[in-house]
């Protein structure tokens, strides 16, 4: 499995774990808040199923993730320059630079699951696994 899939993984273990955090916070917080909840569980099994596709070398889930975190990456740079622009307004709010720099990171993480899922080195070793062509030595 190429370096870069395994710090995929990483990053798609870490955001789940993240989630269920949020979720289980939620739930003390606003325990009748159901709707928040189900929408991070459902959160957490798309990534679950990110992860299972992912970590057994399934093409298509490359692609589609790839293109997710290419959109979000997008989307996440919008929000970070909305929120730096409204922190320099005099209607700021305390959180809006935090906000700007949350998504920043975002930004540069969906950038790299992005590049990583990307590289030909990955994509051959997918499609690799895919057809059932045995590991080549030192991938």
């Amino acid at each position: 499995m190429p370096t870069l899939l395994k710090a995929v993984l990483a990053i798609l273990g870490m955001s789940i774990l993240l989630h269920l955090g949020s979720a289980a916070a939620q739930l003390l917080v606003e325990p009748k808040q159901l709707l928040g909840l189900g929408v991070m569980v459902a959160v957490v099994l798309v990534e679950s199923w990110f992860l299972l596709g992912l970590s057994k070398g399934k093409d298509g889930i490359r692609g589609l993730v790839a293109a997710l975190y290419a959109v979000g990456a997008v989307a996440q740079a919008l929000m970070g320059y909305a929120a730096f622009d409204h922190s320099m307004t005099r209607y700021r709010q305390p959180a809006d630079l935090p906000t700007a720099i949350g998504a920043w990171v975002g930004t540069v993480l969906s950038g790299f699951v992005t590049y990583a899922l990307t590289r030909p080195h990955v994509k051959l070793w997918m499609a690799e696994k895919t057809m059932g062509i045995s590991e080549p030595p030192g991938g």
